[in-house]
């Protein structure tokens, strides 16, 4: 039997979610705490039907960054950020001051049903890392801590931690190794580390790594991997001399090998941008490495002048074995900010076919990928709201959000994450990229469930 003042407490909070939704119209500002629910969604028409769809969501203000870069939550696209196993969400952000030169904070959050969330484990890092789940409720997280933080931020280790009782809620309780270590002198591990869960709870990572050797400067692309059996890891030099600096790795571990997918990434000085050209797809399959270019767009008109021609955007291994790859082009002559095509190539029987997805004209910035019931479909993000939209179609149908989102970066609580396809919800970061918004940058939670996109056209 529940106690009185417990039912008190229920019939209180419920009142006053009401009185929110209500009072607030289903708005929402990023110091509200109570969730807003059953939010209409209207369908941006941009070539297909133009019919509303109403999509109920759920969203919350959640804590973030002070600090904008070079170490706020929003910033590493390749990485997992959010993972669910079922009625827990967990997340972390990377807590700091507004100063770029103080210790950050990598924080462990949960969110159990519908109740808040609540603060776990801090770990030293300075940039954002890595969250993954096994199939048995074990949370895993790859942090990296740098060796003198005054000194350089790039320079340092790579350590791991799990958190063997996250499956009743503990995320306060963990054990730690050190994955890759440093002396404080040279770069053993990049800080773009990209991560995924395979299917039998086999644990990776990757990055690119610039080695020296007798010849000069070697390229390289790193993934490592343990299994339940290991009791160590194992590393899979995926390239080496690859001509280019290859960061940003997108991973997946497949049942008959793994995937990595990063960017082109060359330092090109101080105060300039740098040159994204080129996108390098490695595959790993009979005891053996293979990589190909999907994309070079080095002889392209704009390539001498513009250094950021492409971005990759996604990858995905569907439920049929296919291997989705979403990347951005920027070829707008005027606007070099602006996407002007996004690309979607599907691999099988390692043959590629690609089409392009035309959504310049709704200033879409990110494409995720999801599957429900076998069919695909895209998250798609502007600067300020989130749209879903099915394979072959370019039709958005628009998320109600918080009208104060800016700069979003979108993240989910994919299939590689470890996040298993049988749970009935799509958990979402919305995570602000506008340095404007800083310290102050508003950052929400949004959750659907994934019934939900069968209305979507």
């Amino acid at each position: 039997m529940i106690a009185e003042s417990e039912m008190l407490k229920r019939i209180l909070g419920t009142l006053a979610l009401l009185y929110i939704i209500l009072s607030c119209g289903g708005g929402g500002g990023p110091n509200d705490t109570a969730p807003t629910e059953d939010i209409t969604g209207n369908s941006n028409d941009t070539g297909g039907n133009s019919e509303t769809t109403h999509i109920s969501v759920l969203y919350e203000a959640i804590p973030g960054s002070l600090n904008h870069s070079p170490d706020g939550t929003w910033w590493g696209y390749n990485q997992s950020k959010i993972v669910r196993f079922g009625d827990f969400v967990f997340m972390a952000v990377v807590e700091n001051s507004d100063d770029a030169t103080t210790p950050s904070q990598f924080t462990l959050y949960k969110k159990e049903g519908d109740g808040d969330w609540s603060q776990g484990a801090q770990l030293s890092t300075s940039v954002p890392g890595n969250l993954l789940i096994d199939s048995t409720g074990i949370l895993h997280a790859f942090v990296f801590v740098p060796t003198v933080y005054e000194e350089n931020r790039s320079i340092g280790q790579l350590k791991h931690y799990w958190f063997t009782d996250a499956a009743t809620g503990d995320i306060t309780n963990y054990l730690e190794e050190t994955v890759i270590d440093n002396d404080g002198e040279s770069e053993t591990v990049n800080v773009r580390v990209g991560a995924a869960m395979g299917s039998d709870d086999t644990l990776s990572f990757a990055f690119g790594l610039r080695k020296y050797d007798e010849a000069g400067n070697n390229d390289t692309q790193q993934l490592f991997v343990k299994s339940n059996d290991d009791t160590q890891w194992s590393n899979l030099e995926a390239g080496d001399h690859l001509g280019h600096d290859f960061f940003y790795p997108f991973v997946l571990i497949r049942d008959d090998g793994y995937s990595l997918l990063p960017v082109q990434d060359d330092f090109m000085g101080v105060g300039n941008t740098n040159r994204y050209q080129k996108i390098l797809y490695f595959e790993y399959q009979d005891g053996s490495w293979s990589n190909e270019l999907i994309v070079d767009l080095t002889e392209h008109t704009m390539a001498a002048s513009r250094a950021r021609l492409l971005e990759q955007s996604d990858m995905f291994e569907a439920s049929d074995g296919t291997v989705h790859v979403i990347y951005k082009e920027f070829l707008d002559p005027d606007l070099d900010w602006k996407v002007t095509t996004f690309k979607h190539l599907k691999r099988s029987d390692r043959t590629w076919t690609t089409n392009a997805i035309d959504l310049s004209a709704s200033t879409v910035n990110w494409l995720r990928i999801l599957e429900y019931e076998e069919e695909i479909y895209f998250l798609c993000a502007t600067s300020d709201a989130l749209y879903l939209m099915k394979e072959g179609s370019t039709t958005l149908t628009q998320l109600e959000v918080p009208s104060d989102a800016l700069g979003i970066y979108p993240y989910y609580a994919s299939p590689r994450s470890g996040t298993s396809t049988n749970e009935s919800y799509l958990d979402i970061l919305m995570l602000s990229g506008g340095s404007n918004a800083y310290p102050n940058a508003p950052n929400y939670y949004v959750r659907i469930a994934k019934s939900e996109l069968s209305k979507v056209q």
